[in-house]
């Protein structure tokens, strides 16, 4: 049996950002989904070495 979860062709409103401020949203956006998953995958007190 099929569930469907989300209807992507139900849109309930458009985006009226122009391309440069949604770039900069979904950048911001994702960067910030990376921090946190960092940030919840290090234990407390561990400092991290950048090896070259």
């Amino acid at each position: 049996m099929f569930v469907r979860f989300e209807n992507l062709t139900d849109v309930e409103s458009y985006s009226t950002s122009d391309v440069e401020e949604a770039c900069q949203e979904i950048h911001d956006r994702f960067t910030k989904s990376v921090k946190d998953r960092m940030d919840a995958d290090a234990p407390t007190g561990i400092s991290f070495i950048r090896w070259s």
